[in-house]
Order: C-alpha cells, then structure tokens, then sequence
C-alpha cells in the first residue's frame, strides 16, 4: 500500500485491482481495475504496481501518477519481484528462455536507459533498497542466502547465508532487515 495527503492506495486482492479511500475509510473508490495486479509502491507522486496476468499485456511493472493520468508499462513480461527508489527501478529478469540464470536489472522511471547490474546462476528476489544498497536474495533447490550489493559499483556482499527460503519470511522495511520464522 501507499499513503499521501491523506489518502491510501492499496490493492483489493479478491477483487484484483487499487483502490484508494481516505485514511479515516471514506471516500473508497477503485483507482485502477487491472487483472491480476501484485504489489503497489509509491514513490513521489507516482504509484508502481505489478501485474501477474494470465495473458500477454498483462505482465510487468507499470506507474501512473496519483491522479490516474501519466500511466506507463515499463515491461510486459513476468517478474517476481521489484523495488523503486527515486531514480530507478530494480528487477530479476530471465536471461534466456530458460529459469537460470537471472539478471538483475536497473532501469530509469522513464524507462529510456536500462542497465544489467549483474547475473546469477539462482533465483532471485528482490527486497529493498536502503543507505544506497540493494538487498536480495538469491536462492537455489536447497539454500538460500542474502546479498546486498552497490548499484553503482556493482560489487556485493553476502550478509548471511542459511535455509532462508523455506524456514524464514524475510521483511525489510525503513533499511532494516527482519527475519520471522515460517514455525
């Protein structure tokens, strides 16, 4: 979800689409009715939401400004994860048709450059971006670990490694990481 000026943007997942009302519950009104949406952003005066079609044009990372004029689709492709921050957009692309490996990409709110930062022979997720780093995780059959890496530089760290996939759900908020045990 999304708040600003009084106002949150959340998805209806039973309903598939955004709807916006004011904080205190009123004034609820549908703000977009695209199929299949997944998770919504806002960054500026911009809200991004993902699309989980079942159909081609209706994939992707798309934006529309918050009063429903400016709407964009980045990409019409299937992604699993993405994050935004004021200047770029961060997502896992396949490289071939194949599921490995996975790039990650950057590319710009005007979606005019487009960068790959660098490619893994696992499954990616993206999590967040905070203090000019980007975390995610990167995962194969058994194991799963945590990265974050430099956008600019590219180099990356491992910040832990362990069965994080399938024992942990992995929460990043304000820059900060949270494990919560799947028991």
């Amino acid at each position: 979800f999304g708040m600003k000026d009084g106002w949150i943007n959340y998805t209806d997942v039973y309903e598939f689409q955004i709807m916006r009302s004011k904080m205190d519950g009123t004034q609820i009104s549908v703000f977009d009715d695209s199929n299949s949406l997944g998770e919504i952003k806002l960054v500026g005066d911009f809200l991004y939401y993902q699309t989980f079609g079942m159909e081609a044009g209706n994939f992707g990372i798309h934006r529309t400004a918050l009063d429903g004029t400016q709407k964009l689709t980045y990409l019409d492709e299937k992604i699993n994860s993405y994050v935004v921050d004021t200047e770029w957009i961060y997502y896992p692309k396949k490289k071939g048709e194949s599921e490995l490996p996975v790039q990650i990409v950057r590319m710009s709110h005007g979606g005019s450059e487009s960068v790959v930062l660098d490619t893994f022979d696992e499954y990616l997720n993206l999590i967040g971006i905070g203090e000019d780093m980007l975390y995610f995780m990167a995962w194969n059959d058994e194991n799963g670990s945590l990265y974050r890496m430099n956008p600019e530089s590219g180099q990356k760290q491992l910040v832990f490694a362990m069965n994080i996939r399938n024992d942990h759900t992995v929460i990043f908020e304000n820059s900060l990481i949270t494990l919560k045990s799947s028991e």
